[in-house]
């Protein structure tokens, strides 16, 4: 199965780092199998967080732009990866996984449409914690 989506990730307060927001989110989701991995693909610091389900993979990382500065970070569910699965199915909803993470206490922004491109409107769902 194929499908990407990403949400727009907003901690409870600004002074949590990346790696406090993915270990909250894998906390969340049950997936137990994650790592950091590095890559110039994910700025500003080159580095991104990946948990691994048998159905999905969730990738947690820095956002790249201000389109929606209350969101400072991405959390994008895909299809596994043929290189690393892990054990375990998750819900891969946009509006289950939303609700998920604002019940424990990360607020969330589901864009309406292609939040990636650069002609998005803005317009989106807002799931607060």
């Amino acid at each position: 199965m194929s499908y990407r989506t990403t949400l727009f990730i907003a901690p409870p307060t600004r002074c949590e780092s990346l790696a406090d927001v993915a270990a909250t989110v894998f906390r969340l989701l049950g997936l137990t199998e994650t790592e950091e991995r590095d890559s110039s693909n994910y700025p500003p610091d080159d580095h991104y967080f990946a948990g691994y389900a048998a159905n999905a993979t969730v990738t947690v990382c820095d956002a790249d732009d201000d389109r929606k500065r209350g969101y400072p970070f991405h959390v994008t569910l895909s299809g596994p990866t043929t290189w690393r699965k892990g054990t375990g199915h998750i819900d891969t909803a946009q509006a289950e996984v939303a609700t998920l993470l604002a019940a424990g206490g990360l607020s969330v922004f589901i864009p309406a449409g292609p939040g990636h491109r650069t002609d998005w409107d803005g317009q989106g769902e807002s799931y607060p914690a």
